[in-house]
């Protein structure tokens, strides 16, 4: 049996040997596709065969809207059109019913409610996909969700939303639930759609929250503006009169998000006024980012949008905070972002001028931008894109966001090396002081470490140093020299007198300070890098 089974087993390996030397040799013979292929399988077997597999079925959602409400919808469309943009409201939700098959393939009939959404009307054309708003009726859900919406996939740019959005939630971060339906609408099909969860209380129980208030920058003002200029959103926003811009967030009304629940619970009710009081604080300037913002969740978002080209998740037309009645700090919450389209990056604006803030941003942009994490994510995330990609090429071909990915880890990289932060000039004409005038052109925190004194001498930055007005720094610990990042329009000088003694008592014999050169060296508060700047 010993010397029968062992015959047995070097025959199979035998086999198993010529069978790979084929597949080796047909991958050179019939092409490069191939051999990548084969190439794949030998390096991620996993993935590779994933992907290999069967485009996977989307789910199909079937809604079923009576003549008379759907008439309504096209009254609201009708109207949007005219006017530019949908202000919605309560009464414009129409009763209709979603069926759909479960995961365990039985039937459900789910009643709702669904409007167009609030927005422009650009996406209401004959041909478009239109948005929708639901909210399920009688205590059910679809999927664990009361409230959701169905929109264009290509509004926020198709995989690239849902691997955002897995990344935040990664990152402990609460988000809005992203996935693809099929959609047909009283037996039209309107093809595949995103679903995308609203806020409200199963969002935060689903992610281990305690049921609480969500709050929210009213954007009804912008929508009616809009209505207002026919429509004309790109007029509306480049205004520098009405105040609508993404970061006009401190001029914006603040509303917590419509809920029965918090109406009925005197706790709750006691929270929204707290919620509601602190946001609202920042925009008068009793309260500052640092203290009403969890900032290690917040700064970890602005990493994450700064990354994925995502700013759109940080505009208030978008955010939403949840307000933790433990930590008595408001937590963002993630939902859309439309990254990886324009290649662009956050304004400084939404570091609301915050030194715990901008840590926070540079803790996580120093670990998000390492190498290992990109492939880490890529490697969790990969066989489900994968699938998701060839789901949806019934549509569109699609890449998956890696290499861009690896680009922008490059480019924030070089963004926290600027070649010249500062502005910094020196006159060495007077006879007891060299005068040196510093500003800073960089919208992070520089701490002014000291200066280079011809290439042999360095001195400490003194605070005595300083002269007259110091409205260019910013407060530090233990002696620290924070410059002020410039404003809009300001830029803040500060002027150090240094003794010529204290550099003669580091370098005896330097006899004058003509033609030497001098070097400022700062660096961003938080990260160990120290840059040398010129002054002139």
């Amino acid at each position: 049996m010993k010397i029968g089974h062992a015959s047995s087993h070097r025959s199979l390996t035998r086999e198993r040997g010529v069978a790979w030397l084929i597949l080796f040799v047909a991958g050179f013979a019939l092409g490069g596709m191939y051999w990548q292929s084969l190439k794949a399988l030998l390096i991620s077997p996993v993935t590779a065969i994933q992907a290999a597999l069967p485009a996977p079925e989307l789910p199909t959602l079937t809604v079923n809207i009576a003549f008379t409400e759907y008439s309504n919808l096209l009254a609201q469309r009708e109207s949007a059109q005219t006017t530019g943009a949908f202000v919605a409201n309560e009464a414009d939700f129409q009763q209709a019913t979603i069926e759909v098959v479960d995961e365990n393939g039985r039937f459900q009939e789910i009643p709702v409610r669904l409007r167009l959404r609030q927005g422009t009307a650009e996406s209401l054309g004959e041909h478009d996909k239109w948005p929708f708003d639901v909210r399920t009726r009688s205590d059910t859900t679809l999927w664990g969700m009361s409230r959701f919406t169905l929109q264009d996939p290509a509004s926020n740019n198709w995989l690239a939303q849902w691997a955002f959005i897995q990344a935040a939630a990664r990152e402990g971060l609460l988000v809005t639930r992203y996935q693809f339906v099929n959609l047909t609408i009283n037996g039209d099909s309107k093809g595949i759609y995103a679903l995308q969860e609203g806020f409200s209380q199963e969002l935060l129980t689903e992610q281990a929250h305690i049921p609480g208030v969500i709050i929210e920058f009213n954007g009804d003002r912008l929508w009616q503006t809009i209505q207002a200029q026919d429509g004309d959103e790109q007029a509306i926003l480049a205004d520098p009169f009405t105040h609508l811009r993404p970061v006009d967030w401190h001029l914006l009304t603040i509303d917590a998000v419509q809920d029965n629940t918090i109406e009925n619970d005197a706790a709750l009710l006691v929270q929204r006024e707290t919620a509601i009081s602190r946001l609202r604080g920042l925009q008068t300037g009793t309260e500052t980012a640092g203290a009403i913002f969890d900032t290690a969740q917040y700064g970890t978002l602005l990493a994450l949008a700064d990354w994925w080209d995502a700013a759109d998740a940080l505009s208030w037309v978008n955010l939403r905070f949840y307000y933790n009645p433990d930590t008595d700090l408001l937590e963002p919450i993630v939902a859309s972002g439309q990254p990886l389209l324009v290649n662009g990056r956050i304004s400084s604006a939404y570091f609301y001028n915050d030194s715990d803030v901008q840590q926070a941003y540079l803790t996580a942009v120093q670990r998000l931008t390492q190498p290992d994490y990109l492939d880490q994510l890529q490697a969790d995330l990969d066989p489900q894109l994968q699938q998701l990609q060839r789901a949806l090429q019934a549509e569109t071909d699609l890449t998956l966001p890696w290499e861009t990915l690896r680009q922008r880890q490059t480019q924030l990289q070089q963004s926290l090396a600027p070649n010249q932060p500062i502005l910094a000039y020196f006159d060495n004409t007077h006879a007891d002081t060299l005068q040196i005038n510093l500003a800073s052109v960089y919208n992070l925190p520089l701490q002014l470490i000291g200066f280079d004194i011809g290439g042999a001498t360095f001195l400490q930055a003194n605070p005595a140093w300083i002269q007259g007005d110091t409205s260019a720094l910013l407060p530090g610990t233990d002696g620290a020299i924070i410059l002020r990042p410039p404003a809009t329009d300001t830029v803040y000088f500060v002027q150090f007198q240094i003794p010529i003694l204290e550099i003669q008592r580091l370098d005896s014999e330097l006899d004058g300070l003509t033609g030497i050169e001098i070097n400022i060296a700062t660096q961003i508060v938080g990260l160990p890098n120290v840059q040398l700047t010129p002054a002139r």
